[in-house]
């Protein structure tokens, strides 16, 4: 997905993986990465395309209550 969204967007894989803007990977990796970024920067809120909310879910499950 990380290299089909690089080719896409011209952008170089390393620099999406770690572009804020970006939430790519597995579900454990993608919790992990939003609750870092709550730790380190303060990011309280996302905000995920409609196409792709139901997909988001199990992300949202895991990260409530956190």
């Amino acid at each position: 997905m990380l290299t089909r969204l690089a080719k896409s967007t011209g952008i170089a894989p390393d620099l999406l993986h770690d572009h804020p803007n970006v939430l790519i990977g597995s579900l454990d990796h993608v919790v992990e990465m939003l609750h870092s970024r709550r730790e380190t920067q303060g990011v309280n809120y996302v905000t995920v395309q409609q196409s792709q909310i139901e997909s988001f879910a199990p992300v949202i499950d895991r990260l409530h209550g956190r």
